[in-house]
């Protein structure tokens, strides 16, 4: 499917583009530094900051701010309280 834009690299970076991002933050525990990304429980209304797997660590961003994370998955101020409801 790739060559059907031009090439395997391209097609790659066209499906990153659309992949969402997991809010990542660096922590140390034990002396060690972890690496940690939001999950949000919609069946609770809450999350908490869980050990973030190699391929989440690979597909997520060290975001500064909530904004920050709603623009790189592109939802808009209007549906932030939809996107959690749906999210898992």
């Amino acid at each position: 499917m790739g060559r059907d834009f031009g090439d395997e690299r391209t097609f790659g970076k066209m499906l990153a583009a659309t992949r969402f991002k997991p809010w990542l933050k660096k922590y140390t525990e034990g002396g060690k530094e972890v690496v940690r990304k939001f999950e949000w429980y919609p069946e609770k209304g809450s999350g908490s900051w869980v050990l973030a797997t190699p391929d989440e660590i690979a597909d997520g961003e060290f975001f500064a701010t909530s904004d920050d994370f709603y623009r790189a998955n592109g939802v808009p101020d209007h549906q932030r309280n939809a996107f959690w409801k749906q999210a898992a």
